[in-house]
C-alpha cells in the first residue's frame, strides 16, 4: 500500500475548500466570473505534488521544497491579480446576471425592478465598474400597465422630475448617460425621475452617486440609471 503524501494533501483539500467556497460565491452573488482562476490553479498544482510524492515519482523533500517555494508565490501572485482586477475596467452586458448585479447594489435594488420582465422587449442591459467607479444600466419596452405604475411610483419619491430641455436649463445635465451611450441627446418625450441624488460638489451632477427612472409613455419605454463617480 502506498503511503499518501501529507503536506501536499493538506493543502491540497485547503485548496479544494477554497475552490468551493468560491464557486458557490460566484454561483448566489459573482458578477466577475474570472477571479475563480486563483483558486483553480493552487488545487491542481497541489493535487499533481500529491500524486507525485504518493507514487514516488520525486523525493519527499523535493515536494517539500516546491511547496515551500509556490505557497508565497501563489499568494502574491492572487494578491497582485485580484488587485489589478479590482482597478481595471469591466462590462457585463449578459442578462442571465442582471439578478446578481443589482443585488450587488444596494441603492439601486431599491427602485430597479427585481427581475426583468418576461414580456419585456428590446432589452439593454449593462453593468460596470473600474476603479472608484460602478454603473448600472436597464432599458426595455413595458407594457402600458406597467409604464403607469413606474410612473405613479416615482412621481411620489423622486427629488427632482422633468425633461432633458428642462434639465438643461440649469447646472444640472443629467442626461449624459444617455449622450455616452448612444451619441444623441435624450428626446423631450421622455420624463426623467432622479430617485436618488448624493452629489460631491453642490449643484453639480458631475461626481457623486446618482439613481435615476428615465420613462417615455409614447413610446412604452423605461430607462433605469444607476451611477457613482
Amino acid at each position: 500500500m502506498k503511503r499518501i503524501a501529507r503536506l501536499p494533501l493538506i493543502l491540497t483539500v485547503l485548496a479544494f475548500i477554497l475552490l468551493l467556497c468560491e464557486y458557490v460565491y460566484i454561483k448566489l452573488n459573482g458578477i466577475e466570473l474570472y477571479y475563480i482562476v486563483f483558486f483553480v490553479i493552487p488545487f491542481v498544482t497541489f493535487c499533481i505534488l500529491t500524486i507525485i510524492e504518493t507514487f514516488k515519482k520525486t523525493k519527499e523533500a523535493s515536494v517539500t521544497i516546491a511547496i515551500f517555494i509556490l505557497v508565497p508565490i501563489f499568494i502574491m501572485t492572487s494578491a497582485i491579480g485580484f488587485f489589478i482586477l479590482s482597478v481595471s475596467p469591466t462590462k457585463v452586458t449578459n442578462v442571465i446576471l442582471y439578478k446578481k448585479a443589482v443585488n450587488s447594489i444596494d441603492k439601486a435594488n431599491s427602485y430597479f425592478p427585481k427581475r426583468i420582465p418576461k414580456d419585456a422587449e428590446k432589452v439593454d442591459f449593462e453593468y460596470s465598474k473600474m476603479l472608484f467607479s460602478k454603473g448600472l444600466y436597464l432599458r426595455y419596452i413595458a407594457n402600458p400597465k406597467d409604464i403607469q405604475k413606474y410612473t405613479d411610483e416615482f412621481s411620489q419619491k423622486s427629488y427632482w422630475v422633468g425633461t432633458y430641455t428642462e434639465s438643461k436649463k440649469g447646472p444640472l445635465d443629467i442626461s449624459s448617460f444617455y449622450t455616452n451611450k448612444y451619441g444623441t441627446s435624450l428626446p423631450d418625450d421622455y420624463q426623467i425621475y432622479v430617485i436618488y441624488y448624493e452629489p460631491y460638489y453642490e449643484d453639480s451632477w458631475n461626481h457623486g452617486t446618482l439613481g435615476l427612472a428615465v420613462i417615455s409613455t409614447l413610446r412604452n419605454e423605461v430607462i433605469f440609471v444607476y451611477e457613482n463617480w
